[in-house]
């Protein structure tokens, strides 16, 4: 009897297999990369695994495709859905980017301050704090 994720685990072999990354991996820069083709297969991805880290890395890839607001979006709304992630310093630091990108400096620094709330370690912190300089 197969155990009760082999479902789960065939549809994520699939979708992995439809991203093919290695394929992308050539891009020189960001702005080569085709990001069409790698956010589509996180919306599936995210109905086999609903986590924090799914739906960011989906976000940072749909703001690729249509902008920081489209991925600001999705952040706040996993940030609402669940107070969980909260608690990731790394989604606040892509909080930060996609406000910084938008010029929303204030918050991006905000975003930056909740990242250090978490305790970041040293490397971490000194990363964000490089943050606030900028």
């Amino acid at each position: 009897m197969r155990a009760s994720w082999w479902p789960a685990a065939a549809t994520l072999t699939r979708i992995l297999g439809d991203l093919d990354l290695a394929e992308d991996a050539p891009a020189p820069t960001a702005p080569d990369t085709d990001w069409p083709r790698i956010a589509a297969p996180y919306a599936a991805l995210y109905q086999v695994e609903p986590t924090a880290v799914v739906a960011a890395n989906q976000a940072v890839a749909v703001s690729m495709v249509d902008g920081p607001a489209a991925g600001l979006a999705m952040l706040e709304k996993l940030l609402a859905d669940e107070p969980k992630p909260a608690r990731w310093a790394p989604l606040h630091v892509g909080r930060a980017d996609f406000l910084r990108r938008l010029g929303r400096t204030a918050e991006a620094d905000a975003a930056v301050r909740a990242a250090l709330a978490n305790n970041p370690s040293a490397t971490e912190r000194a990363y964000l704090e490089g943050l606030l300089r900028l």
